[in-house]
């Protein structure tokens, strides 16, 4: 059987889990594609550099999205399912939030920041 703790869900290995699986398990560290990765995966994508950078931006850069076609049609579910996921059933439930809609508005404030703080630069 194989067991996949993602950092979305890795508190569950603060109890009685990480004394079960103490030892059997091996870190496999995931980041998102970088735009180079990103355009390998493209290997049919008949769109200009500017075009993939533009979706790259756009859509994301998970691995599994390299693979759909780049609409809204297909990832817009993808990337919400990861949101609702981490954001709001994870660490909404983790730290007691209740009030979601304050913390998407926190969320969105403070990406907003980020992009923001990034062009200054």
């Amino acid at each position: 059987m194989d067991v996949y703790i993602t950092g979305s869900n890795a508190y569950m290995l603060l109890g009685e889990l990480a004394t079960l699986i103490s030892g059997r398990y091996i870190k496999i560290e995931m980041l998102p594609l970088s735009f180079k990765e990103y355009c390998v995966a493209q290997t049919e994508n008949k769109k200009s550099l500017r075009e993939t950078f533009n979706d790259y931006l756009r859509f994301g850069s998970f691995p599994y999205i390299a693979q759909l076609e780049r609409s809204d049609v297909e990832v817009t579910p993808f990337t919400d399912g990861i949101y609702n996921t981490i954001l709001v059933k994870d660490v909404a439930k983790m730290e007691g939030i209740t009030d979601i809609a304050l913390l998407e508005s926190i969320v969105r404030f403070v990406a907003s920041s980020i992009a923001l703080y990034q062009q200054k630069k």
